[in-house]
C-alpha cells in the first residue's frame, strides 16, 4: 500500500483483527460477550456440533451483533427524522448506518473465514454459531429434512414463514 492511498478491505480486516486480537478489552466488555453467547439461538435438529468458539471470535461474534443493532438504531432515527423534516439528522443517520454496515459486512467476513480456517470446515456447506458460541455444520438437505416438518406442523400450514 502506497502512502495517500486508501487501505485495500484486506488490509482493513488484518489490521481490524490484529488490533482485536491484542487489545479487545478495548473494544468490549467480555461480560457482555458472554451474556450474548446464552442468547443466541440453540442447536437445531441435523446440525452437527464442532466446538466452542475460542476468545477472539467471540468478540467477532458480538461485534457483528453490535454493528446489526447499530444499524437498525440508525434506521429508527432515519424514519424518525425524517418525519419530522430534520433533514441534517436523516443525513446523519443514513452516514451512520453505512459506516455501521461495513463494519458489520467486514466483521462478518472475517468472522466466517477465521471460524472456518479455526475449525478446519472449509468443506462443510453451511457453518453457523449456535447458543454458548458453539459451531455446528450441516448441509441443506440436512437442514431441510428437518425444518420442514417444524414448519409444516409447528407454524401452521405456512412453508414459507
Amino acid at each position: 500500500m502506497s502512502s495517500g492511498s486508501a487501505p485495500s478491505p484486506g488490509d482493513t480486516i488484518r489490521t481490524l483483527y490484529e488490533f482485536l486480537r491484542q487489545h479487545p478489552e478495548e473494544v468490549v466488555n467480555f461480560e457482555d460477550v458472554d451474556r450474548y453467547g446464552d442468547m443466541i439461538g440453540a442447536q437445531c435438529a441435523g446440525e452437527h456440533p464442532v466446538k466452542e468458539l475460542p476468545p477472539d471470535l467471540k468478540v467477532l461474534c458480538f461485534l457483528l451483533r453490535k454493528f446489526t443493532q447499530e444499524i437498525e438504531e440508525s434506521d429508527e432515527l432515519y424514519a424518525e427524522s425524517v418525519e419530522v423534516g430534520d433533514a441534517i439528522g436523516a443525513a446523519g443517520a443514513l452516514a451512520s448506518r453505512e459506516a455501521n454496515s461495513e463494519r458489520r459486512n467486514a466483521i462478518s467476513m472475517l468472522l466466517s473465514v477465521s471460524v472456518k480456517d479455526c475449525f478446519n470446515l472449509w468443506d462443510k456447506e453451511l457453518v453457523y454459531i449456535r447458543r454458548g458460541y458453539l459451531v455446528v455444520w450441516t448441509t441443506e438437505e440436512e437442514q431441510l429434512a428437518t425444518s420442514v416438518p417444524d414448519m409444516i406442523f409447528c407454524k401452521g400450514s405456512r412453508v414459507d414463514s
